[in-house]
């Protein structure tokens, strides 16, 4: 199953070398498989509501990320290990814009 599948977008292409991950919370799982993620590549459907946010799903789940080119990082905002979470991460984006006064 892909990104384009499971939430329609027009997704992108995310691919950056010496780029690092940090996750925002330090029990986020996931940061290394985001990051053999992003040294490759993947698609990513971005956040219409929010500049350089981006849904990413990994092999072992799916990330909401926030790219700094600036700063050469990638924070990982959230993380979820398996497939069925898509609700959740649905939830946790409308939750973050919330707390952004974004709509």
């Amino acid at each position: 199953m892909n990104a384009a599948s499971v939430v329609p977008c027009d997704a992108i292409w995310l691919q950056f070398q010496n780029y690092h991950v940090m996750p925002l919370n330090s029990r986020l799982g996931g940061r290394v498989e985001l990051e053999r993620a992003i040294n490759r590549g993947t698609p990513a459907c971005p956040d219409l509501h929010r500049h350089d946010f981006y849904d990413v799903e990994l092999d072992h789940g799916r990330a909401y990320v926030h790219v700094r080119d600036d700063l050469r990082t990638v924070y990982l905002v959230a993380y979820f290990g398996s497939i069925s979470s898509i609700s959740s991460l649905g939830e946790t984006v409308r939750t973050v814009n919330r707390e952004r006064g974004v709509d």
